[in-house]
């Protein structure tokens, strides 16, 4: 039964609709870091 439960969370999880790669994971980390920069800089100024 276990097997049975993780087989389907496993399965589960590699039908994401969006696929998160390494490359896509680093890129949204530095726009969301570019973003709190600007943020605030401006908050700054």
């Amino acid at each position: 039964i276990l097997k049975g439960g993780d087989s389907n969370v496993n399965r589960k999880a590699n039908q994401k609709p969006f696929i998160m790669t390494d490359e896509v994971y680093g890129i949204v980390i530095c726009s969301i870091w570019v973003v709190l920069r600007l943020n605030t800089r401006f908050y700054i100024l």
